[in-house]
């Protein structure tokens, strides 16, 4: 899995070493590519060159994202009915292109798994946004040890390589986890004060509050089924093959 982390510190430069450290932890062989893009506050960097920035009119936008969106036709689709043609149809610039054109509505046009972080440069705040059920990682803490930061990565072992962020185990999670086996309260992880993105929720943290709010922007609804079991084999089957041949459509050689 392609992986990204960044942050940003509020009343100092960031530093080079420190987002060096938290990408080469998560690097599982020597050929693995490091990429960064860097501000005077703010630092991204992935693994497999998963960074990418759009202009539009007066805003530029940047993007780390790790994942694949299974409905790109449609996609194009729509953006080409709003006049714009994309050269690169890579998931990274059509996911900023819809970003630009509709903000956080369209998040819901998007069927993938996928997280990801765009730096929205002109509203100086970061979107954090992790897929409807959660398939891919994506963490963040604040730290206010040396200097207020706000840190984020698809690994946690790369936010514990972070100088600033304490290696503090979380009581509630750890007894969550001797009770129930291999799980805690959505949200929380196994250290005090690193959280995650919900699956299905989007996070925006604002430079300016140094605040992250969380919103639900999709929820798996349960129906009532009134279907002969017939009916309802041949519906699972159908969904089933529509699944599959949207997550291959893209895929060559199969």
């Amino acid at each position: 899995m392609s992986t990204y982390c960044g942050y940003y510190t509020k009343n100092d430069k960031a530093n080079d070493e420190k987002i060096t450290d938290m990408i080469e932890v998560t690097k599982q062989n020597d050929s693995d590519i490091c990429d960064k893009y860097i501000t005077c506050n703010l630092k991204f960097a992935s693994i497999n060159q998963n960074i990418s920035s759009y202009k539009y009119k007066n805003n530029i936008y940047t993007i780390c994202y790790t994942g694949n969106i299974f409905n790109k036709k449609e996609l194009v689709r729509i953006l080409k009915e709003h006049n714009i043609i994309l050269d690169d149809k890579s998931d990274e610039k059509i996911i900023l292109s819809l970003y630009a054109l509709f903000n956080v509505d369209m998040l819901l046009m998007l069927n993938g798994t996928y997280s990801f972080v765009i730096f929205d440069k002109q509203n100086n705040k970061l979107l954090l946004v992790r897929d409807r059920l959660g398939v891919k990682p994506l963490y963040y803490t604040t730290t206010f040890c040396t200097t207020p930061s706000f840190i984020f990565s698809t690994s946690i072992k790369s936010i514990l390589k972070h100088s600033d962020v304490k290696r503090v185990l979380d009581k509630k999670a750890f007894l969550e986890m001797m009770a129930l086996g291999p799980a805690h309260t959505l949200g929380n992880t196994y250290f005090k004060d690193i959280f995650e993105i919900k699956p299905g929720h989007y996070g925006i943290f604002d430079f300016n509050t140094f605040n992250i709010n969380e919103y639900k922007y999709w929820d798996l609804e349960s129906k009532e089924c009134n279907d002969t079991p017939k009916e309802a084999i041949n519906k699972i089957k159908d969904l089933v093959i529509d699944a599959t041949k949207m997550q291959i459509s893209d895929k060559k050689d199969i």
